[in-house]
This record gives structure tokens, C-alpha cells and sequence, in this order.
């Protein structure tokens, strides 16, 4: 996922502010997940 695609879409005023909040919200979970998967690999490891 872009961030520069949501940036675009809020520029444009396809999204309004609380879904490119919520857009936002969703990357930063999936960073989030991913991270402590990366995490729990390691110690498996």
C-alpha cells in the first residue's frame, strides 16, 4: 500500500478527511502487523 495513492485521492476530493484518516489508520495497523510478524519470526528463530 501507497500512501502517495491516498495523498492523491485526498487532493483530488475523492476522499474526505476522516476516510483518508481512516485509510491512514489501516496503514499504519498493516506496518504494525507486518512489523511484529518480522518480530515473531525472529524469535522463533
Amino acid at each position: 500500500m501507497n500512501l502517495s495513492v491516498y495523498k492523491l485521492f485526498y487532493y483530488k476530493k475523492v476522499v474526505s478527511k476522516e476516510e483518508t484518516a481512516f485509510f491512514m489508520l489501516l496503514i499504519i495497523n498493516n506496518k504494525l502487523i507486518e512489523y511484529l510478524d518480522i518480530l515473531h519470526k525472529a524469535i522463533q528463530n
